[in-house]
């Protein structure tokens, strides 16, 4: 399928995704931790912003690491 325009695309994706509740994994875990609370030292009283946050996986993870006040953000609903 060719689409004339990037929004083409968005439109057909919008009427066919879903979504499922994100479930933090301990796979996640892992990987976050190494890739964002290690690096960044992160403590439960911290505050996180994620800009982009699709499903909302990563704030599922913050959640379960004892975070707070967090915020996500995304273009898309």
């Amino acid at each position: 399928m060719e689409f004339e325009a990037p929004e083409d695309f968005y439109r057909v994706y919008d009427a066919h995704r879903t979504y499922v509740p994100a479930v933090v994994r301990p796979k996640h875990m892992r990987n976050f931790d190494e890739q964002f609370w290690r690096p960044a030292q992160v403590e439960p009283g911290h505050s996180v912003l994620e800009l982009g946050c699709g499903t909302g996986l990563f704030l599922a993870y913050l959640q379960a690491k004892g975070i707070s006040d967090f915020s996500g953000v995304d273009a898309d609903a």
